[in-house]
Order: structure tokens, then C-alpha cells, then sequence
């Protein structure tokens, strides 16, 4: 009886950790866009100041 209480413990523990490990890839994913749209809007930026001041 006591080994199962520890499988589902660890089980419970397991499926916690795979779900923040989730959520926190997705974060991940979301600054990784966000930083290549800003990254994207900063060189467009930068060639418009380029070309005015050609």
C-alpha cells in the first residue's frame, strides 16, 4: 500500500512538473516571436534613418 501512495505521489509531482515545463516552453515561444517582430521593426526602422539621411 505504501509503494502505491509514492507512485501516485510521484506521478502527481511528474505531471506537475511536465505542465509548468510546458507552460514555461511556451513562454519561451512567445519571446522568441515578440523579440524577432521587434528585431524586424527595429531594422526597418533603421534602413528608413539610413535612406533619409541619403
Amino acid at each position: 500500500m505504501e509503494s502505491s501512495m509514492d507512485n501516485e505521489e510521484r506521478l502527481k509531482f511528474e505531471s506537475k512538473m511536465v505542465e509548468e515545463f510546458e507552460s514555461f516552453g511556451i513562454l519561451v515561444q512567445h519571446l522568441v516571436i515578440r523579440i524577432k517582430q521587434v528585431t524586424k521593426q527595429q531594422m526597418n526602422q533603421d534602413t528608413n534613418i539610413f535612406y533619409s539621411i541619403i
